[in-house]
């Protein structure tokens, strides 16, 4: 038979040892971080259907272009008088970059007047992907028009081709307005039609 002191010293022992283990658990478990919140990328805006994330050039597209060209500044630029009756459009771009248009039906111009187009495919300007670049600044139009925008230069890893949206920025509220799309995932384009000259960029669904 045990005797009782051994008994007692025994028991003593477990409930300290108890005690030093639930301790110890509770400072670790303490001691662990919570999880930091990840960063919210810098390309993603706010818009009036939630936030979206600016579509953004691939690197490595421009890389190999400019090992190949010596440099990364394509630019397109063209501009064309267009009589507000007749109508028209202009076309920037080449296989490589892709193409992108702007056409103006009969009548859809206020007057007739010259259009300028430059579009950079590689730049991004304030996080915009693409520089596109409408003139005159300001115009607005009798009617939509029409704009086929190439995203062919885009990194679209992790990109639902799908959710790809026109967006421009409201110079009045400041806001980032979605404009109803249509991609074309054959030739790597989207299309809207468009009210005014304004700033416009390609952009995303984000999470």
């Amino acid at each position: 038979m045990i005797p009782r002191k051994f008994w007692n010293r025994f028991v003593a022992l477990c409930l300290i040892t108890l005690a030093t283990v639930y301790t110890g658990c509770e400072r670790d478990i303490s001691a662990i971080a919570a999880p930091a919140e990840e960063a919210t990328p810098a390309n993603v805006i706010q818009t009036n259907e939630g936030p979206m994330q600016l579509l953004t050039v691939d690197p490595n597209l421009v890389a190999t272009e400019a090992l190949h060209k010596g440099d990364n500044d394509t630019v397109f630029r063209a501009s064309r008088w267009i009589e507000a009756e007749k109508g028209g459009w202009i076309t920037v771009g080449d296989w490589s970059h892709g193409f992108s248009t702007i056409h103006f039906g009969q009548n859809e111009l206020p007057k007739s007047d010259t259009i300028h187009f430059e579009w950079t495919p590689q730049a991004t300007f304030e996080g915009l992907l693409t520089g596109m670049e409408f003139g005159p600044h300001g115009t607005e139009f009798n009617g939509p028009v029409f704009v086929s925008l190439s995203y062919k230069m885009a990194d679209l890893d992790g990109v639902d081709l799908d959710g790809l949206r026109v967006v421009y920025l409201n110079d009045e509220t400041g806001e980032w307005e979605v404009q109803a799309t249509h991609v074309n995932k054959w030739f790597k384009t989207v299309t809207v039609y468009l009210n005014h000259f304004s700033r416009y960029a390609l952009a995303h669904g984000y999470r």
